[in-house]
């Protein structure tokens, strides 16, 4: 190790190290490489009162999944508390898209983080610690990107480093916390090894190395997101996926399905009239034909895989056979305009 990473990470360790015992620390952990490292971190210096918070889209990638719960049952050998928390079934990828009629998530209509990931986030934070006290860490980083970097930028307009959606999550919290602000990508790998050799999460870097393989984009900043996720130009991640293992191949065919929700033909106009809206449920009942399929040809190499939950697939059955809408779609205009 040079000096300047030394530097770097003592720095890291002795501000974990300075905060308050008595105040209940939570890891926001994503699973990737530098929340990985923030939790490396936080088990070797020990800090007291430590719990660990993951919200799961069940939309993640398999081997993502299988690195957070790895990461969860060594805090539970360890005694420190891992928070699991998933979408409630309303507000879940598919029963949102087939069991609602939601279009997929775009641009201008980006539901899907703060329904699948932040607001279970914000109710286990109510739940644990109410109105009392509690320290926010995370690991944020300068130098991930020129785009985040601004994001992460001291002009005022809010909390230094923190976006809105992430302090609408942690409202709460007495301080936000980023111990490894200033570290480097390669510093941040090199960290992530040596705390691996020296046994804590051990076999960490191996399993990240061969997530962030699988996905790429600019500067080095690898990163994984959902599968087939509608909202990015050029996904990159599902193809490199794909090239490593191929019996995950039909799951290319999912975003050419979602970008269907938006078509103009597979909806049925709002009731205010302002634009179209919710998807017709005959659009609907084919579509979930086709993702069951593609489900089923995974699952045809892959008898372990899951796209969709079953406790999801019957709240869909349900909604479609219930003739299930979004808020807003009274039954009376429903009938009105022949979409049930």
């Amino acid at each position: 190790m040079n000096v300047s990473f030394d530097d770097n990470l003592k720095d890291s360790m002795t501000l974990l190290s300075s905060l308050p015992s008595q105040i209940p620390k939570i890891l926001s952990f994503s699973g990737g490489k530098d929340s990985t490292l923030v939790l490396q971190l936080a088990l070797k210096v020990g800090i007291p009162n430590l719990q660990v918070i993951h919200s799961n889209t069940l939309m993640e990638f398999p081997y993502m999944d299988e690195h957070i719960l790895f990461c969860k049952a060594e805090c539970d050998r360890l005694q420190v508390p891992f928070h699991y928390v998933i979408p409630t079934l309303t507000n879940r990828f598919f029963y949102s898209l087939i069991g609602k009629g939601l279009p997929a998530p775009h641009r201008t209509f980006r539901y899907c983080t703060k329904n699948m990931k932040l607001t279970p986030i914000s109710a286990q934070i109510k739940k644990l610690f109410k109105k009392n006290p509690y320290i926010a860490l995370n690991g944020e980083r300068k130098n991930e990107s020129t785009k985040r970097d601004k994001k992460l930028s001291c002009d005022g307009s809010n909390e230094c480093g923190t976006t809105e959606q992430k302090m609408s999550v942690f409202t709460s919290a007495q301080s936000l916390v980023r111990p490894i602000f200033n570290l480097s990508t390669c510093m941040v790998w090199d960290a992530i090894a040596a705390l691996d050799i020296a046994g804590y999460l051990e076999g960490s870097f191996n399993a990240l190395n061969n997530i962030y393989s699988m996905s790429s984009q600019s500067s080095g900043s690898l990163r994984t997101g959902c599968i087939g996720c509608p909202l990015i130009t050029n996904d990159k991640s599902l193809p490199m996926l794909t090239s490593e293992h191929p019996e995950y191949e039909p799951l290319t065919k999912l975003r050419d399905l979602y970008y269907t929700t938006n078509l103009v033909e597979n909806r049925v106009m709002r009731p205010d009239q302002k634009n179209y809206g919710a998807t017709t449920l005959r659009f609907r009942r084919d579509l979930y034909e086709k993702i069951l399929a593609i489900e089923a040809e995974v699952r045809a190499a892959n008898p372990g895989f899951t796209l969709i939950q079953d406790e999801e697939k019957q709240a869909i059955t349900l909604a479609l056979a219930s003739n299930t809408f979004p808020r807003g779609y009274s039954q009376e205009y429903l009938l009105s305009i022949g979409a049930i």
